[in-house]
Formats: C-alpha cells, structure tokens, sequence
C-alpha cells in the first residue's frame, strides 16, 4: 500500500485539531466528483475511524455498504492494502516562500516517494504564473530533479494553481487520487477566481489536502478550506511552514489508511445528474462508536 511507512498509530485527534470544525471527523464530506456517462465503475475513497480517533485497519469488502441515491449498490472493486495513488503536488514559489523553501522543497521530495510500482506523481510550481514543472511520472528520480530546480520569486496565484492540477489530475490512472497544495500567503494574482476555483473542486475526482500557513492567510484561509471541504480532503493552517513534515507526514498517514470502494451504478445516471453517496459500516461490534469519512457524491459527463 502506499506509504505504508506512515506510522498505524497517528492520531486523527491531531488532524482534526489541524481543521476547522468544518472539515472535523464526525460526517461524511460535502465532496463530489466528476465521471464519465459510460464509463462504468464509479470508485469512493472511504476514512473510518474508532471512537478514539485512531483509523481502522483490516476491515473486509462485507463490512462496507453503499448507496447511491437511497439504493443500495454491490461492490465490485475493493482495495485497501495495495491501493496506488495519483497524486500531485501543487507548490507556492512565490517570494514570500523564501525563508522556508529550502524545508518545502525537501518535504515534498519525501512526499513523494512511492511505495506502490503503481504510484504516480506530477509537480506544479506557482508563483504569479503557474508551471508543470513534471507531468504524471513513476520515476521519483526525475521529479525529484525537477523540484530541485526551483527557486522563490514573484507574488502568488493559487486559484490558478488548483485549476491546473484538477485538469491535470483528469490524466490520471489510478482511482484513489489527491493534490496537495502548499502555500503560506493570500493569492494576489490568478486569473481563475474563488468561484471558478471551488466549481472545478466541485466536480473533481481528486481530494484536496491543503498546508498554508496561518500568518499569512485571512480570507485566504476560508476559501483554501472551502477546497479541502468540497473534496473530502483536509486543510491545515500552521503558524508556520517549518513544520511542513508534521502535516506531510499527516497526509500520508491518511492515504494510506483510506478504502478505495468501487461498484457500477444499478441505475445508470445521465449527463450533469448529481448521485448522492452515503457509505455504511456494517458486522462489526458498536458500530455507531465508528466515523465513516467519504465523498458525498458525483456529477456524471460525458466530457
């Protein structure tokens, strides 16, 4: 499984201390993602956590029921041990960065490394313009050299940053997928706005973890976590960057605990419908004590 280094004993009483009370463990996200009319298989990313804010592991396909619009659907794809991921990266180059790159860049090289064959990334740098800095690759190696190459400058354009990754993420192989995004200041310079960030969000298959840092974040830090919300993900809000790893280290912990659910719609949807998902535990002692964390939903299309 992917990042199986992460260690089992990560608390999510840190991670939800690391939210707002918006993206605290307790319900299911208002996430949604997009799929294709046609394309059969519709796959649900899915936390589950015990009462003492620990994940669960080692939980079986039986122990899992989902919904799709009130109707229950049968499960054709489960994976939670060897599950790969497609991740990207989205990193501030900004020159507000500067005092903390050097720690950014070496937090996001350990990112990603993968422990899945499978696994794959790809890195944008953003400062006023935004930069496929690596498409989609399994080679860490030639990423690695990729951020390596980076240097701070210029002011800051996340919104763009995001609307990139999410059409980047379409690219994508693998059902569990997450862009990571790393910033510490207000955007000043994109052209997409909150609005058109948040629509894309809305309809993206990819989660969204977020890591700006506090102090230099005000009406920022309301629309980064709107991002995370929307998707599933979960946004974090230090004081400052330097502590990078604690929130990288988080976030691994995280995807590597995740089920990745999978089932073809008994009623197939049509172009622009919205599907409400709801996931359910089931065969397991005091099942109430458990939190199930998982997208609430998808738009179909057929773009």
């Amino acid at each position: 499984m992917l990042f199986r280094r992460a260690s089992r004993a990560v608390p999510l009483a840190l991670l939800t201390a690391c939210c707002s009370a918006a993206a605290q463990a307790g319900a299911q996200g208002d996430a949604r993602a997009t799929f294709r009319v046609g394309v059969d298989t519709v796959f649900v990313q899915v936390s589950v956590s015990d009462a003492s804010n620990r994940f669960v592991d080692n939980l079986a396909k039986e122990n899992f029921r989902v919904f799709e619009d009130s109707v229950e659907q049968t499960l054709t794809h489960f994976n939670q041990e060897s599950a790969p991921v497609s991740a990207g990266v989205l990193l501030d180059t900004s020159r507000s960065m500067k005092q903390n790159f050097r720690l950014s860049r070496e937090s996001v090289i350990r990112f990603l490394e993968p422990d899945n064959p499978e696994d794959e990334f790809f890195v944008i740098s953003f400062n006023q313009r935004c930069r496929l800095l690596h498409d989609f690759t399994r080679d860490p190696a030639s990423v690695r050299k990729a951020v390596l190459s980076i240097r701070p400058q210029g002011r800051t354009a996340f919104f763009d940053a995001v609307s990139m990754g999410i059409e980047q993420m379409r690219n994508g192989r693998n059902p569990k997928r997450a862009l990571i995004l790393i910033t510490d200041g207000e955007d000043n310079s994109s052209r997409h706005s909150a609005a058109e960030a948040r629509e894309l969000a809305r309809e993206s298959r990819a989660q969204i973890y977020a890591i700006g840092e506090s102090k230099g974040l005000a009406s920022g830090r309301s629309e980064i976590q709107a991002l995370a919300d929307l998707t599933g993900g979960r946004a974090y809000f230090p004081e400052s960057l330097s502590d990078l790893d604690t929130y990288i280290e988080l976030i691994r912990a995280e995807l590597s605990h995740q089920y990745v659910l999978g089932y073809v719609p008994v009623v197939k949807p049509t172009d622009g419908e919205w599907r409400r998902i709801e996931v359910r535990l089931r065969g397991l002692e005091e099942v109430s004590k458990f939190v199930v964390r998982a997208s609430q939903g998808y738009y179909a299309s057929r773009k």
